[in-house]
């Protein structure tokens, strides 16, 4: 990750110089951010996402689709710093930004699979399982047969499960 960290600074101080201030700047920020999360490096990371959603919110639109993936970013240093409520917002956000102009929820699933596991830290079991049933549901229907992303949320509902018996 070295090396993909010098090249995303670099991205990142080239536009500066540039005095270039648009989403493709906000852009350059998220990356660098998703590298130091990568990282473990969220104290670093979380300065970045902010000023990224920023810059997104003033050249484009909060609601654009650049800012999904940074709020889900966002949302989980939120979540690991125990500021669920402020997680929760964001992965609704982003789950309303991705699901724009869909009608079937697919593209939202990713940010509601978090807010999912979200929700199972906080032990609010119905809660979670209203948003991770429904995407499992949608994701098998979606993808049919094998994939990572349908294998995660099968094990996140078993997860989910496995939570409610012993808590019930």
């Amino acid at each position: 990750l070295p090396e993909v960290e010098r090249e995303a600074s670099e991205s990142v101080r080239i536009r500066e110089k540039m005095g270039m201030r648009d989403a493709d700047y906000a852009s350059a920020l998220s990356v660098l951010a998703s590298v130091y999360l990568a990282q473990g490096r969220s104290a670093r990371a979380l300065p970045l996402l902010n000023r990224s959603l920023d810059m997104i919110g003033q050249t484009t639109s909060p609601d654009n689709v650049r800012a999904a993936p940074i709020l889900v970013n966002r949302g989980a240093i939120e979540a690991a710093e125990h500021k669920f409520a402020l997680a929760e917002q964001d992965l609704r956000h982003a789950m309303t930004i991705l699901d724009q102009g869909s009608s079937s929820g697919v593209n939202g699933d990713w940010g509601g699979i978090r807010l999912g596991d979200v929700l199972m830290q906080q032990q609010k079991l119905a809660e979670a399982s209203a948003v991770v049933e429904p995407a499992l549901a949608r994701q098998r229907a979606f993808f049919g047969g094998s994939n990572i992303r349908l294998a995660n949320e099968i094990a996140m509902v078993a997860r989910l499960r496995e939570l409610q018996k012993r808590l019930d």
